[in-house]
């Protein structure tokens, strides 16, 4: 199992549904965090496309960290997370989040432009639990959302 998604590697995780896989979790609620509208209405349709009818959105880590924060615990089942955002980036919000006794649990999957190893392992050591480079594969996504949205009882 590989933490890092950088590329294709995301195909080399094991027992993990293939996009022809009719594997869908409509009911499993995902934050998307994008400081970027277009990026935010991208990933939206990507996600709805794949059946997901849930998706709420933040501009930056602080209204994520609020909404999560306010929301009853487990209600989020994933957080697609912008790394480099204005008022309060996404490693700092993912670090909140994590440290949140009742929400801490919620995986959160980086979204970044940069492809140095480096900054991918700053997500990891912030508590992100993977990391995907845009511009976002829709069969990668596909596969991330169900590693995380799997156990929704719809």
């Amino acid at each position: 199992y590989q933490r890092r998604v950088h590329g294709s590697p995301l195909l080399a995780l094991r027992g993990i549904p293939s996009p022809q896989d009719e594997v869908s979790h409509p009911d499993a609620h995902i934050m998307l965090v994008d400081d970027v509208q277009l990026n935010r209405r991208l990933v939206s349709a990507k996600l709805h496309q794949l059946g997901f009818r849930n998706v709420d959105t933040a501009e930056d880590g602080r209204e994520c960290v609020e909404r999560l924060m306010s929301s009853p615990p487990n209600y989020y089942q994933l957080v697609l997370m912008d790394v480099a955002m204005p008022v309060m980036d996404g490693r700092e919000a993912t670090r909140r989040i994590k440290a949140s006794a009742t929400h801490g649990g919620v995986p959160v999957v980086g979204l970044t432009a940069h492809v140095q190893g480096f900054e991918h392992q700053e997500c990891l050591e912030s508590g992100m639990d993977l990391v995907l480079t845009k511009p976002i594969d829709t069969a990668e996504l596909q596969r991330v959302v169900c590693i995380y949205c799997s156990k929704v009882n719809g």
